[in-house]
């Protein structure tokens, strides 16, 4: 438990500081080059990953004397991609909700952009736009959904990391 809350916590800080780096930083906030902020973020997620595999090492050299099964290494990666989902599902919640509530209304309008800077139609911008603005207005719109939205989308690739981690690391 404590190496998936130690190694969990240094991937959600990992999402959080590169998240924040990227927007406020790199960015300011306000103008959102869209196409910087997605590949800071999946390159965010995958480094942060790496935590899974590294604590995943430490269970196997520090707490089972080198003799570490595949469920034994899955299960301290899934605890792992848990805390660090759960980090970041509560961030985006209060990143849309308290620390910057027109985010979401930023980033329409740089995939606007994007739609546009990459060639497609009046017609079709607006069918894309359209579609955006229905999944806002559903449960992933809110808050609460952006945060389990986010926790879902980094705990699915976690899982995925440990059981890789875990199949490359087992010992007998």
């Amino acid at each position: 438990m404590r190496i998936a809350l130690t190694y969990g916590g240094i991937a959600g800080a990992v999402l959080v500081t590169l998240f924040l780096v990227s927007f406020y930083g790199l960015q300011g906030g306000e103008e959102i080059d869209y196409d910087l902020g997605e590949l800071i973020g999946y390159s965010s997620m995958v480094l942060s990953l790496l935590a899974v595999f590294f604590g995943i090492r430490r269970q196997r050299d520090d707490e089972v004397s080198g003799k570490l099964s595949l469920w034994q290494g899955f299960k301290t990666g899934a605890g792992i991609s848990a805390v660090a989902g759960a980090i970041f599902g509560a961030f985006t919640s209060l990143l849309y909700g308290w620390i910057d509530p027109g985010l979401i209304d930023k980033l329409m309008v740089a995939y606007e952009a994007k739609l546009v800077e990459d060639g497609l139609s009046v017609d079709q911008v607006a069918v894309q736009m359209a579609e955006w603005d229905a999944m806002q207005g559903g449960f992933f719109g809110t808050t609460l959904g952006q945060g389990v939205l986010m926790f879902g989308t980094e705990f699915a690739m976690g899982l995925m990391a440990a059981l890789i981690s875990a199949a490359i690391l087992r010992r007998q």
